[in-house]
């Protein structure tokens, strides 16, 4: 099931796809930090696909898919993922993650925003604008995330631009659609 909630090439003509790195004992604990946050218990993954990078210039889009131990683990993960403590617990994640990456944010803001993805029984994303400090200069960073599924399948689908550009919320949702309509033929 996680396999079918992950984007694929021929979600994205024209992009260049990667494996993804997987996730990290770092990953896992800022994972683990976002779950105590959230005030959520620690999810149960049966199966995870961590999926493939696509980029095209300056766009990235990702997806990843995770299958965990019942529907209503990740209807609460969505419920937690739209509560007022979120935006702030996502933001101290990704903060994380760039420290553990050695990259240097000098501007960093995560709002939620609302979406609607057909197909899906529960949803939250952000907006997520960042600037990254490099040696030559800073470089804006902006991305959607939509967090989105069906039943017990969680996706995942990251939007970003770098260098000034606009993520596109509309075509995150847009393959957010593609993922759970996949996801949604093969659970009935």
């Amino acid at each position: 099931m996680a396999a079918a909630g992950a984007l694929v090439a021929s979600d994205l003509p024209g992009y260049t796809g990667a494996a993804s790195k997987g996730q990290s004992a770092g990953d896992k604990a800022a994972e683990a930090a976002l779950y105590r946050c959230l005030g959520v218990a620690a999810q149960k993954f049966l199966d995870r696909n961590f999926g493939m990078d696509y980029t095209q210039g300056s766009t990235e889009v990702d997806s990843s898919a995770d299958v965990v131990e019942s529907a209503a683990m990740a209807h609460n993960m969505a419920r937690a993922g739209r509560g007022n403590a979120a935006a702030a617990c996502f933001k101290t994640q990704f903060q994380t993650g760039f420290a553990q990456q050695g990259i240097k944010t000098t501007e960093l803001a995560v709002t939620p925003v609302t979406v609607e993805v057909p197909g899906s029984d529960e949803i939250f994303a952000f907006h997520v604008v960042v600037t990254v400090a490099g040696t030559n200069g800073s470089v804006p960073v902006d991305s959607y995330v939509i967090n989105t599924g069906w039943r017990q399948v969680e996706v995942t689908i990251n939007d970003t631009v770098s260098g000034g550009g606009k993520a596109s919320l509309a075509d995150a949702t847009r393959l957010a659609g593609i993922a759970v309509q996949r996801v949604r033929a093969i659970t009935g």
